[in-house]
């Protein structure tokens, strides 16, 4: 997935190794908040649907806010944090644990 996004956005991700996971995935692409661009990436667990968005953290420090660690919000789990310059969302109808790999991985 990530030579995909080569040229196509201002920054480089790295991917957490989930091949040993029940993690599967199923696709991605560009996405913009704002007038920032980022990459957003779909997987499946089990039955489940979590997508992952990933954008620089200078694009988007003014207007959001920040509270670390998973939440329910409407049937959903989110997760968002910081780390190497860029800022991950992770949304998804997964368990909170399942969401939370993604910020230990």
């Amino acid at each position: 997935m990530k030579p995909w996004f080569q040229g196509k956005l201002p920054f480089t991700f790295n991917l957490p190794d989930l091949q040993t996971s029940q993690f599967v995935l199923v696709g991605g692409r560009v996405t913009y908040l704002g007038q920032a661009p980022g990459a957003h990436l779909i997987f499946h667990i089990r039955k489940h649907q979590i997508s992952v968005f990933i954008f620089q953290d200078r694009d988007l420090r003014v207007g959001l806010g920040s509270v670390p660690g998973a939440r329910k919000r409407h049937s959903f789990e989110v997760d968002s944090w910081s780390q190497d310059g860029l800022r991950y969302f992770v949304i998804g109808d997964a368990s909170a644990a399942d969401i939370q790999i993604w910020q230990r991985a």
